[in-house]
């Protein structure tokens, strides 16, 4: 799955709004970035954590060539699985059903629903 599904598969939480699901996204991520690089680490329950790991100096050599240099010392991000995800891709646990995309929007707070009236007055 690569961004733009996973934003199709998001977009019926949003009632179909691929523009909102992208942005949500986009939030997420952006903030995990922010956080991972300035603080370390940002961990989801059941989902995993991201880790900023310090990377010592080393010798590399380019497997094509042969040819040995040095690798400057460096941070990279580490990802670790959380145990649910780990139970769920090695098929320990039984994955869950696909949740069941609601319409927010579509409800509001007092109950009415006055966008599914509009929307079938413009039909």
């Amino acid at each position: 799955m690569n961004k733009a599904e996973l934003i199709e598969a998001l977009s019926a939480h949003f009632g179909g709004n691929k523009a909102e699901a992208g942005r949500m996204l986009n939030i997420v991520v952006e903030t995990i970035i922010h956080e991972t690089a300035r603080h370390g680490k940002v961990g989801i329950t059941g989902f995993g954590v991201f880790e900023k790991v310090h990377r010592e100096e080393r010798v590399v050599r380019n497997p094509r060539t042969g040819e040995r240099k040095k690798a400057d010392e460096t941070y990279v991000v580490r990802f670790r699985p959380g145990s649910d995800m780990k139970a769920y891709v090695a098929g320990e646990r039984e994955l869950p059903s696909a949740p069941v995309a609601r319409d927010v929007r579509a409800t509001r707070k007092n109950g009415s629903r006055r966008r599914d009236a509009k929307a079938a007055n413009k039909g």
